[in-house]
C-alpha cells in the first residue's frame, strides 16, 4: 500500500485483501462454524460424502482467515518501515493512524481465527472417531 501524501486514512473496506476474507465480511459469518457442529456430526453420523465437503469448507474458511491475518501483519511490517523512514511529521501521524487501524484489526480477528480453528479441530476429531467405529 503506497501511503503517498494523502491525509485521510483508508478504511479497511476500501483496501484489497488478496486470497482471504474481506474485513467487511459480517462478523457472524466469520464467527459461525462452517458446516455442522462436531456434536451434530457425531450424533447424526452423516456419511463421509456429506461430512467431507463440510470439513473442507471449514478448513478453507480457516485458511482464508489466516491469510487475512498474514496480510495484516505484512501491512504492519511495511508501515513500521515507512514510519521509521518518514521525515514529514504529518505523514508520520498518518502512518501511525494506519498502524493503529491494522493493529486493532489484527487483535480482533485473531480471536475469531482461534475459535474457527478450535471448531474445525473438533470436526476433524469427530470424523476420526466416526472412522474408528466402522
Amino acid at each position: 500500500m503506497s501511503l503517498g501524501h494523502d491525509t485521510t486514512a483508508p478504511s479497511l473496506s476500501t483496501l484489497d485483501f488478496p486470497g482471504g476474507p474481506t474485513p467487511d465480511s459480517t462478523p457472524a459469518a466469520l464467527e459461525a462454524p462452517a458446516g455442522p457442529t462436531p456434536d451434530a456430526a457425531a450424533s447424526s453420523s452423516p456419511s463421509s460424502a456429506t461430512l467431507a465437503p463440510a470439513l473442507r469448507a471449514a478448513l478453507a474458511n480457516v485458511k482464508g482467515q489466516i491469510q487475512f491475518l498474514l496480510y495484516l501483519t505484512d501491512q504492519i511490517e511495511e508501515s513500521l518501515g515507512q514510519i521509521d523512514a518518514e521525515a514529514d511529521p504529518g505523514q508520520t501521524v498518518f502512518i501511525a493512524k494506519v498502524l493503529n487501524m491494522y493493529a486493532n484489526q489484527l487483535e480482533s480477528k485473531h480471536r475469531v481465527v482461534g475459535e474457527s480453528v478450535s471448531q474445525t479441530c473438533r470436526q476433524v476429531h469427530a470424523v476420526v472417531r466416526g472412522r474408528d467405529m466402522i
